[in-house]
């Protein structure tokens, strides 16, 4: 027999890696997925910070209610030595300035969240725990 190195049958090479076609589906399929998820995210994070807003503003109506009760009316109240000037409070990235909107009465005031974004609702509430978000009902949602 002989030994002939020409006449064994030739082997197939394997292909490695990725066509450029395969590529190119993978990256149209992640540009739909963000293309969907972006848009939610970003209602995701305005409602979150509307929320924390309007969470600051019944906590610092509720720090002017014990004001009232100590001093017996609101003037004379101070944003940020009675209630906190900003939302949220305990971040360096301020979506919300939080002050009166007029100077607080005896009997009266009406605090007043003013957005650092303009993406982002004015928020407002007042002695009787009435308030608005962007003009409207007291939700973010």
């Amino acid at each position: 027999m002989k030994n002939c190195s020409l006449c064994t049958k030739p082997q197939v090479l394997r292909q490695q890696g990725f066509t450029l076609v395969e590529l190119m589906i993978v990256v149209a399929i992640v540009g739909i997925l963000a293309a969907v998820a972006f848009p939610s995210y970003q209602a995701y994070v305005i409602r979150n910070a509307c929320e924390d807003a309007r969470g600051t503003l019944v906590a610092s109506a509720s720090a002017l209610e014990r004001y009232r009760a100590e001093n017996r009316g609101y003037a004379g109240a101070i944003a940020g030595a009675h209630f906190p000037i900003q939302s949220p409070v305990d971040s360096n990235n301020i979506n919300y300035d939080i002050d009166f909107q007029a100077p607080a009465t005896t009997s009266t005031f009406i605090l007043e969240a003013t957005p650092r974004r303009a993406d982002l609702p004015m928020l407002t509430l007042d002695q009787s725990g009435v308030g608005s978000v962007g003009g409207g009902a007291f939700s973010c949602r």
